[in-house]
């Protein structure tokens, strides 16, 4: 889960849903490969200014969790059904 994000939201196939208040699941559309999110994160990452302190602080840390899952061989997707009722 990760705190609400701007930059984030700029990615036009990730999905954010809230779960929580200000907490958010990412959402990828199915066969979307880890590396594809980790490489689009990481150039999100690049092009923020660094007065951005809060963006950059989420994008720094969710890169690093990416990128040593990925690493690990250690990165489990699930498919799950979210309704509002």
């Amino acid at each position: 889960m990760v705190g609400p994000s701007q930059s984030l939201r700029q990615i036009k196939w990730l999905r954010l849903a809230e779960v929580a208040p200000s907490r958010f699941l990412l959402v990828i559309p199915s066969g979307t490969m880890i590396e594809t999110l980790e490489v689009a994160v990481s150039d999100l990452f690049d092009l923020l200014p660094p007065s951005e302190t809060y963006e950059r602080g989420l994008l720094a840390e969710l890169l690093r969790i990416l990128r040593l899952r990925r690493r690990q061989k250690n990165v489990t997707k699930a498919e799950i059904l979210l309704l509002q009722l």
